[in-house]
């Protein structure tokens, strides 16, 4: 089986979704994170897209399984957190919820 992550060179067949910052001086904010779990949850509900570990990763994540480790991580450890956000809103996008 081939994986397809958003990492370099390994970006053929995906979408990737990115949040400016996680720098020291500028972190990702909560809002970030939030609106980009509705863009993820809009996308995989489009395109019907899994949300599990599989078809949905953090930059981290992929880059592990690519096997190398960048100095900056994003969502270090977090994926199933931000992938629990991503299925709340895709359950208020399938009930209908005209914003969620």
């Amino acid at each position: 089986k081939a994986l397809h992550h958003h990492t370099y060179r390994a970006n053929k067949d995906a979408v990737a979704l990115s949040c400016c910052g996680a720098g020291p001086h500028t972190p990702i904010l909560k809002e970030q994170v939030e609106v980009m779990a509705l863009e993820a949850a809009r996308v995989c509900h489009r395109y019907n897209i899994p949300v599990d570990s599989d078809h949905v990763q953090t930059h981290a994540e992929s880059a592990k399984l690519l096997g190398y480790w960048p100095e900056r991580i994003d969502f270090d450890n977090r994926g199933d957190e931000l992938r629990a956000k991503i299925r709340y809103y895709l359950g208020k996008i399938k009930s209908g919820e005209p914003k969620p």
